[in-house]
């Protein structure tokens, strides 16, 4: 009884064998060649790829989107522009302090000097200044607007003056307001 089932598990082990050298079709496997499958796998997985890419590049000329490789490194400092267009994406307002040779064709700038003004009459006489400028755009003077009085006063010097073009006629406005108010 004991060499019958050992006859069984060997003949049960044959036909394992057997099975490992045909695949699910029955064909052996000697008779494939496996670089043949590969390279019918690959150009498979191309033509989807292919038709894949296609149909994303029509997507994004359609969409009008354009993609920034991946070779290059964007990180948020590369977003920020001096000169807003009308198809950028305003998410906010930043006031900054540079040499005036570097900000010269910013849109939105002013030149200070050495003076005897104040931090906060200076940053109110800028910040007008930028509104008038924003005019154009309701978006650019809400974001001109939305930025916070202490964040601007702190970037600026002490005891300053502000040169820019179009500065005699917003102070000019100025006295005009103040004098149009009712005293107490």
């Amino acid at each position: 009884m004991i060499d019958e089932e050992a006859k069984e598990e060997d003949e049960e082990e044959l036909a394992l064998d057997e099975d490992l050298d045909t695949n699910f079709l029955g064909e052996k496997l000697d008779d494939i060649d496996p670089d043949a499958i590969q390279e019918q796998d690959e150009d498979a997985f191309d033509e989807d790829d292919d038709n894949e890419s296609t149909a994303v590049r029509q997507l994004l000329k359609e969409e009008d989107i354009v993609l920034v490789p991946e070779s290059l490194d964007v990180s948020e400092i590369d977003k920020l522009t001096g000169l807003p267009t009308r198809k950028d994406l305003f998410n906010f307002a930043i006031p900054m302090l540079a040499p005036y040779s570097t900000i010269q064709s910013y849109k939105y700038k002013v030149k200070i000097t050495p003076g005897t003004q104040k931090r906060g009459r200076v940053q109110k006489t800028i910040k007008d200044l930028f509104v008038k400028l924003a005019k154009e755009s309701k978006l650019e003077t809400q974001m001109v607007k939305a930025i916070p009085d202490t964040e601007m006063t702190m970037v600026l010097v002490n005891n300053c003056k502000v040169a820019a073009a179009g500065l005699t006629a917003v102070q000019q406005q100025r006295k005009a307001d103040k004098k149009s108010q009712p005293k107490p």
